[in-house]
């Protein structure tokens, strides 16, 4: 009768751990699934990872006076920041819907350039093109003197070395090298400044002609055919080397 019982007592025993068995299983499965499944809806939980593949609102009909949501970090710190915005590469941190000006947010570049590249005075970026128009009008007497005219460029930004300039005459069908553009539409390769004659009256031959050129902008004369009014206008265009 013992044994018996001691039979018994064995095969309850055997049956609970397997039955205790099956439930941890259960709930781990059920728990993992849980885990899985119910994130987007879910509690969300500080000083861990929360994980949601739908997008979290935070929404009022009536909104809030002030700022709707507010996040600081008192950390002491040198390397702190409030908030830290990742995404892929090539896609933007954060999206916006209005233009206004944003107090006291600051941006080091605009389109890839350095302030000191956005003011007067700063250097010239690599590749980047300036354009600009030129105007020599004046009246001369004759009396063996029939030197016209000038007019001095500025730049404004200065450029890493002294481009290569070259000044095509009205009339001109041939390429220039360096120069593709025209009087109405200036262009210039990098290194290159392009200085294209739009009309021309009562210009000397070989004219006009730099006086001078360097890294802050260039210098363009002529002399006048004969005696009396003489002009010669048209644009420039100058691109930074690399």
């Amino acid at each position: 009768m013992i044994k018996r019982a001691a039979s018994k007592v064995m095969w309850v025993g055997r049956a609970t751990v397997f039955l205790v068995g099956i439930a941890v299983i259960v709930g781990l499965v059920v728990g993992l699934a849980s885990t899985a499944l119910g994130a987007n809806g879910g509690i969300f939980k500080l000083g861990q990872t929360n994980v949601a593949t739908l997008i979290t609102r935070l929404a009022g009909t009536q909104g809030v006076n002030g700022a709707m949501f507010e996040v600081q970090n008192n950390n002491s710190g040198t390397d702190d920041t409030a908030l830290s915005l990742k995404v892929q590469s090539g896609e933007p941190p954060m999206q916006v819907d209005s233009p206004t000006k944003v107090t006291n947010l600051n941006a080091d570049q605009l389109d890839g350039l350095d302030s000191n590249n956005l003011l007067p005075g700063g250097d010239l970026p690599a590749g980047t093109t300036l354009r600009g128009r030129y105007d020599i009008f004046g009246n001369t007497t004759g009396q063996g003197d029939n030197t016209l005219a000038g007019d001095g460029i500025s730049y404004v930004y200065t450029l890493d070395s002294v481009p290569e300039g070259k000044i095509i005459p009205q009339g001109t069908t041939e390429p220039v090298a360096g120069c593709p553009g025209q009087a109405g539409s200036p262009e210039a390769d990098p290194g290159y400044l392009c200085v294209y004659e739009q009309d021309r009256e009562n210009i000397a031959d070989g004219g006009p002609s730099f006086y001078v050129q360097d890294p802050y902008g260039f210098g363009i004369w002529a002399g006048a055919l004969n005696e009396g009014n003489a002009r010669s206008f048209g644009t420039w265009a100058v691109t930074a080397g690399p």
